[in-house]
C-alpha cells in the first residue's frame, strides 16, 4: 500500500512485514493515485514549487526512476491508468473548471470525457467503463469502447448522488465488476442525552 505521510510517500507491504520504502519529497508534496496494472510502478501527483500539480510513475523501491508522465502549464491530478495499461484518465482545470480526460498511457492526442465539470475518474475492471464525480457530487459514468483513433466513450450517465464529498480527493470507489460501490456517507451522531442544568448547586451539600 501507498499513502502520504508528512508530504512524502511512503510504499510499505499492506501485513506490515518488511521496511518501508519512502519517497523524500524535496519539498515537492506528492501523493499516492494508483498503480501500474503489474504492480511494479506507482502513480503520483507531485506539486511542484511553482504551486502546480502534475502526475508522475515511480518504480517500487527505486525513487530515482521518478518520471513525470503528464506535466503542463496547468494542474493535473487524480490520475488513474486503465487496467489494460493503455489509458490515463486525468483531472485539468485548463477550461477554467475541472474536466476529465483520457489519453494514451505513452502519449498523443486526448478526448474529453466529462461535459460538465468532472473529477476522480476510476476505470472498471475491464476497461469498459469509467465513473467520475460531477460538480452536483452525482457519480457518473461513461462507456469506453476502441474506436479508430484510439479510444470514444459515451454519453455520460448520472447514476446516483454521492452522500458525501472529500474535497481534493476520492470519495467513492468501485469494485472490479462496476455494479457495486464503495462510497464515503457522512456521520451522523447519536441523537444527544439531555442536558439537565443543576441551579444553586452549593445549597444541596450539608452545611
Amino acid at each position: 500500500m501507498a499513502f502520504q505521510q508528512q508530504g512524502n510517500l511512503i510504499i510499505r507491504n499492506a501485513d506490515g512485514a518488511g521496511p518501508a520504502i519512502a519517497f523524500n519529497s524535496a519539498g515537492r508534496p506528492r501523493t499516492p493515485e494508483g498503480w501500474t496494472p503489474d504492480g511494479r510502478s506507482l502513480l503520483y501527483q507531485e506539486q511542484g514549487i511553482d504551486g502546480l500539480h502534475s502526475l508522475w510513475t515511480a518504480e517500487i523501491g527505486s525513487p530515482g526512476s521518478a518520471k513525470p508522465l503528464l506535466k503542463t502549464a496547468r494542474d493535473e491530478t487524480n490520475g488513474a491508468i486503465s487496467p489494460d495499461g493503455r489509458w490515463l484518465a486525468y483531472v485539468t482545470d485548463e477550461s477554467s473548471r475541472q474536466e476529465v480526460y483520457v489519453k494514451k498511457l505513452e502519449g498523443g492526442q486526448r478526448t474529453q470525457v466529462s461535459n460538465n465539470g468532472g473529477n476522480t475518474p476510476i476505470w472498471r475492471g475491464d476497461s469498459k467503463e469509467l465513473f467520475y464525480q460531477s460538480r452536483d457530487f452525482s457519480l457518473v459514468k461513461v462507456d469506453a469502447k476502441p474506436a479508430a483513433d484510439g479510444i470514444e466513450f459515451s454519453t455520460p450517465q448520472t447514476l446516483f448522488s454521492l452522500a458525501a464529498s472529500y474535497v481534493g480527493g476520492h470519495s467513492y470507489d468501485v469494485l472490479s465488476d462496476g455494479q457495486q460501490f464503495l462510497v464515503m456517507a457522512p456521520y451522523r451522531p447519536r441523537p444527544r442525552e439531555p442536558l439537565t442544568v443543576v441551579v444553586n448547586w452549593p445549597a444541596l451539600f450539608p452545611k
